[in-house]
């Protein structure tokens, strides 16, 4: 075997371990996989020989050329993949160790438009109206939306049970104009027992959440709405608060570990955060 073909196996050994250990997501792996065949070709050697040294100066060449949150997620997948090797006996010590997560800007939440969602769950084409429907009706991910089957979809109590990110189950509601866009695929009754968004290759199987991503914002950008299907999460997200909703519910209904993670999906409206202010500024007797 040559140092490339065990570099390589080292590598799928690794995605392997982290998926059978839910670690990560059948979304996130392919972006491992290309970083680490990205950071071989780079150093010209197996990912698993090269020294701290090389790792910085890798990191500084990146810095130079991709936005902070691309580099903090190459980090995050070194600082993983050299923690396994040393966890399984293959390295002694971990070079990723040294390397910094760079500081990410503060993102704010940017929800798509009433008005340009409702154009697009309305003229869309059956199955991507269903796609825009499931992320911003029920706050799915693009992989979410990718491993659905419609077992997980319980007709009689109005329900979506999720595997969702880091294979951790949740159990979202769901509302009627999300059932009904789903009662329109053309799907016979009979056969109801696949995935929910069917592939148009017409291959058997689910999509790839890349694909589902990728057709939905293709179609969103053919049709001049600056928003992505991601942005209809955070729609989600902001009308739960909207209507009352605390924010442990909307953490709850999104699947995030953290409430620092949800913050990035809530838009405070101005006119609720005045009515709050002003309902603060009176005296209760």
């Amino acid at each position: 075997m040559t140092a490339r073909d065990l570099g390589a196996a080292v590598i799928t050994r690794f995605l392997d371990d982290s998926r059978a250990r839910g670690l990560s997501t059948d979304g996130t792996l392919p972006g491992w996989r290309r970083t680490l065949d990205a950071l071989s070709r780079w150093a010209d050697q197996p990912v698993l020989y090269l020294t701290e040294d090389q790792l910085r100066a890798w990191a500084r060449e990146r810095a130079k050329e991709i936005l902070p949150q691309t580099l903090h997620g190459y980090v995050v997948c070194l600082r993983a993949f050299y923690s396994w090797a040393v966890r399984t006996g293959l390295l002694f010590e971990n070079p990723a160790l040294a390397l910094e997560l760079p500081r990410l800007p503060k993102r704010t939440p940017d929800p798509i438009t009433e008005r340009a969602y409702s154009l697009c769950v309305d003229t869309a084409p059956l199955d991507l109206a269903a796609c825009y429907g499931l992320a911003g009706f029920a706050g799915l991910r693009a992989c979410e939306v990718a491993r659905l089957a419609w077992p997980a979809v319980r007709w009689a109590e109005q329900m979506l049970r999720l595997d969702g990110k880091g294979e951790v189950e949740r159990v979202v509601p769901m509302s009627t104009p999300l059932a009904e866009l789903l009662i329109r695929l053309p799907v016979r009754a009979a056969a109801r027992r696949g995935p929910v968004i069917r592939r148009r290759d017409g291959q058997a199987g689910h999509n790839r959440p890349h694909t589902i991503s990728q057709t939905a914002n293709t179609w969103l950008a053919d049709h001049d709405i600056p928003w992505t299907l991601h942005k209809m999460r955070h729609r989600f997200a902001t009308r739960l608060l909207d209507e009352g909703a605390d924010v442990r519910i909307v953490q709850e209904a999104l699947g995030h570990a953290s409430l620092s993670s949800t913050a990035i999906y809530t838009k405070v409206r101005p006119e609720r955060l005045r009515a709050a202010i002003e309902a603060a500024g009176r005296i209760i007797a």
